[in-house]
C-alpha cells in the first residue's frame, strides 16, 4: 500500500467514528431524557401523596377528633369543636383551586389553606355516610399529574347533619 491510499483509508475511519459517536451520543441522549422524564413523574407522584396525606390527617384532627358537631352544606364543613368559642369552617375556594381552613374563636377569625402550595385541589366533596361518619373525596393536580383521595372519618365527638 502506497502512503497515500493510507492517508484516505485514516480520514474514512475517522468519518465512520464520528457518525458512530453521533449515532451512540442522539441514542444514550434519548434514553436519558426519557429516565429523566420518569424521574420528574415519580419525583411529582411523591409530592402528590406526601400533600394528600397532609391534607387528609389535618382535616381527620379537626373533624373527626375536635368537632363536638359537624354540620355540611355545600360541600362545606362547618364544626363546633371540644374548645368552648372556637368553630372552625373547611371550604374549596375555586378562584385559587384550593382548600382552605377557617377558624373563629372570641379573638376573630383567621383563615389558612389546607393545601401545598402548587398542588391544585379539585373535586372537592363531602357527605354524611351515617350519624357520625363524613366521606369526603378530592383530587390534588401537580404538572398534568392528578392522584384522588379519599377518606372515611368517624366523629368520635360528634355527630353529622346535613344543613338543609
Amino acid at each position: 500500500m502506497s502512503i497515500k491510499r493510507r492517508k484516505g483509508f485514516f480520514l474514512l475511519e475517522i468519518v465512520l467514528g464520528t457518525a458512530f459517536l453521533g449515532i451512540t451520543t442522539l441514542l444514550f441522549g434519548r434514553e436519558m431524557l426519557s429516565l429523566f422524564g420518569g424521574w420528574r413523574r415519580m419525583e411529582t407522584d411523591a409530592d402528590l401523596l406526601d400533600a394528600g396525606r397532609y391534607m387528609l390527617t389535618k382535616l381527620e384532627r379537626h373533624i373527626a377528633l375536635e368537632a363536638t358537631s359537624v354540620t355540611l352544606h355545600n360541600n362545606e364543613i362547618r364544626c363546633k369543636t371540644v374548645y368552648p368559642a372556637k368553630t372552625t369552617r373547611v371550604f374549596l375556594n375555586p378562584t385559587v383551586m384550593g382548600l382552605y381552613f377557617e377558624t373563629t374563636t372570641n379573638e376573630g377569625v383567621g383563615t389558612n389553606p389546607l393545601f401545598i402550595r402548587d398542588c391544585l385541589v379539585s373535586n372537592w366533596r363531602v357527605r354524611r355516610k351515617g350519624e357520625r361518619q363524613v366521606y369526603l373525596s378530592f383530587t390534588l393536580t401537580k404538572n398534568e399529574r392528578t392522584k384522588d383521595f379519599y377518606r372515611l372519618l368517624n366523629c368520635v365527638n360528634g355527630k353529622v347533619e346535613n344543613d338543609s
